[in-house]
């Protein structure tokens, strides 16, 4: 758990605050009394700071828990508060809690207006117990609410019991059922109509019953991570990190102008099929975005001006490969019988994935070529020479100018019947054997086993007397001219 300790004064942005403003409590004493800075600060990792009113709501916005504490010097519940703080253990805990603590003669001077913090929130935050519903008639009560809400059923006798509650306790303690939206938790003890317990369940305007065994809790996860999201997800530059981060790897995707509502409303129909009705757990989210308001997302995918509208795209984010797979329906006709076929055919793996590429270069009587996602596999993979790539961005060509000119420097040594010197755009190329997880990076793919490439590394120095010695000792003397060996020895 990491722990920011916040006093809200007038001015300026988040800075430490001043030693002198600090409320140094030893809490350790039966009668506590200040403590010297430097102790305080270290007991409580120099987390003090000083916000603004701005600063205050950027905390609201960014993180789960966010709590308001008003105090005086003589308070009875600062005491308690740091007490608190004292019992957490950040390497233990992973929930964010923010506390910053406002002093009662700035709030008039400012015109802010906060409220007392409960200390028993905090407790719960802290260390969180299921509570239970004791009553059919709470039940009743506590499901009439209309937000997302879990629901745990489970009986003592339950083998697991104590294993279940302490799960179900610590993604809470985590956060997850935050990150989730869900605004509730609460278990009961018995069964409701046909859901025998025990059993683990999310409610809305009806129940989703999670089908699996209660102590795998990363199925848990996957399962509330899911049944949290709307059926159509309106994806945009704020919450599309959480669509191609999460536990989800499997996105449908369709663009619009925002015009066609007929097209939406059969989209949003199919979307709520998939998931109530047929393939709840095949893991596809629906996904819905106006390109037009979110151009600089779709940029990123490749998509521009010229792109034709609607379109639709299913995305596969695979996480080990460092890539994020297209496949592009070329159809026409965008009806619920076309969705669904261009779906069918996703699952059935007859769908070809998009790579984009540039055009095929001419690199006649060029020294250092240039490899594009089309040529890629003729050129490295089926090639008959070891081949030198350097790996580069031209979203970002000034970090790669060294490498450039290390290229263009190693050329005349090198034996150019045993190896290429070649180039790749990762920003306008694609290719699926293509790994690269940053860039630059010079990578020597051997004529003798491609499927093994070396990499050059990060510590390694960017001069021609280094990257010959590596070349030669990976790719051996015939990779160098002879009076570039000579020159080694």
């Amino acid at each position: 758990m990491i722990i920011f300790v916040l006093a809200i004064l007038a001015n300026g942005f988040i800075v430490p605050v001043k030693q002198e403003e600090a409320l140094n409590i030893d809490i350790t004493k039966s009668n506590p009394s200040i403590e010297s800075t430097d102790t305080i600060s270290e007991k409580y990792y120099d987390k003090v700071y000083e916000i603004d009113e701005e600063g205050q709501k950027l905390l609201h916005q960014s993180f789960k828990n966010v709590i308001t504490y008003v105090y005086d010097n003589d308070s009875q519940e600062t005491q308690l508060l740091y007490q608190l703080l004292e019992q957490l253990n950040p390497k233990e805990n992973k929930v964010d809690i923010i506390i910053y603590l406002v002093y009662i003669q700035l709030i008039t001077h400012n015109n802010i207006t906060l409220h007392k913090i409960n200390i028993d929130l905090l407790k719960d935050i802290i260390n969180p117990k299921i509570k239970f519903l004791e009553s059919q008639t709470e039940l009743d009560q506590y499901l009439q609410n209309n937000s997302l809400k879990a629901l745990l059923l489970i009986n003592e006798d339950y083998i697991h019991y104590q294993t279940v509650l302490k799960s179900i306790e610590d993604l809470i303690k985590d956060g997850i059922f935050l990150e989730a939206r869900i605004q509730d938790i609460k278990a009961f003890k018995g069964d409701i109509g046909d859901i025998k317990a025990p059993a683990f369940l999310l409610h809305d305007d009806k129940f989703q019953v999670y089908k699996y065994n209660l102590t795998y809790t990363d199925q848990i996860i996957d399962f509330i991570y899911l049944e949290s999201l709307p059926t159509v997800i309106e994806l945009n530059e704020d919450n599309y990190a959480r669509v191609f981060g999460g536990s989800v790897q499997t996105q449908l995707h369709l663009l619009t102008d925002g015009e066609d509502s007929d097209l939406l409303e059969a989209y949003g129909e199919i979307a709520k099929f998939n998931k109530e009705q047929e393939l709840q757990y095949e893991r596809i989210l629906f996904c819905h975005s106006n390109f037009k308001n979110n151009q600089n997302l779709w940029e990123q995918f490749d998509f521009d001006d010229n792109t034709t509208l609607p379109k639709l795209v299913i995305t596969e984010t695979n996480f080990r490969k460092y890539q994020l797979q297209k496949f592009i329906y070329e159809g026409d006709s965008f009806s619920r019988d076309s969705i669904k076929q261009f779906l069918e055919e996703f699952r059935n793996k007859s769908l070809k994935p998009f790579y984009k590429s540039e055009l095929k270069p001419d690199n006649s009587n060029k020294e250092i070529i240039k490899i594009v996602g089309s040529t890629f596999t003729e050129e490295v993979i089926r090639g008959k020479f070891n081949t030198l790539l350097l790996f580069w961005d031209s979203k970002n060509p000034d970090v790669s100018e060294s490498h450039m000119k290390l290229l263009e420097d190693i050329i005349q040594f090198i034996n150019k019947d045993n190896l290429k010197i070649a180039h790749f755009d990762l920003a306008l190329n694609e290719h699926p054997k293509i790994t690269v997880d940053e860039a630059p990076k010079l990578v020597l793919f051997l004529a003798a086993d491609k499927k093994q490439p070396k990499e050059y590394l990060k510590s390694s120095n960017l001069n021609v007397q280094e990257l010959s010695k590596w070349l030669k000792y990976y790719a051996g003397d015939k990779v160098l001219q002879v009076q570039q060996q000579q020159q080694d020895l």
